[in-house]
């Protein structure tokens, strides 16, 4: 069965841990999409700016798309994904591919940091943002509030 894992959290949640943890001990193909790969310089450097982002998070689909049409066995989206149109971007071209998809959401319980040093502001700002766009019931099972 060939499927892709979308990881949610905010930076220092444990993404990447846990996106190598799915891949690494399987013995089927795999890949981790990951935009703060695109980040990083010839010398290992990790470099954000703000006018990147955008061509890193293209980047990151273009690469999803080509293994998802190599028919990579194991994909793991390892992203913020805050918005749910970010999840449904992933969610929606890996069921088109007739991959299975799973959504998981990393928590921060044990107490990390994010190794790329985003302000405390933008961390809650994106704790709010994925707060109020967690999917736990389908669609016609939530209540809608005025």
């Amino acid at each position: 069965m060939k499927i892709v894992y979308i990881l949610r959290g905010v930076p220092g949640n444990g993404k990447n841990y846990v996106a190598d943890q799915l891949c690494d001990n399987s013995s089927k193909s795999t890949a981790v999409c990951c935009a703060d790969d695109y980040l990083v310089d010839e010398n290992g450097v990790y470099k954000w700016t703000q006018d990147r982002i955008g061509s890193a998070h293209n980047w990151c689909q273009l690469f999803f798309e080509e293994n998802l049409k190599d028919e990579t066995n194991i994909i793991v989206v390892a992203n913020t994904n805050v918005h749910s149109r970010d999840v449904r971007f992933y969610r929606d071209m890996a069921i088109s591919y007739g991959y299975a998809v799973t959504v998981l959401t990393v928590e921060n319980w044990h107490d990390g940091t994010d190794s790329h040093n985003v302000a405390k502001e933008l961390k809650h700002k994106m704790a709010n943002i994925l707060r109020q766009n967690i999917k736990l019931l389908p669609e016609h099972l939530q209540q809608t509030t005025t």
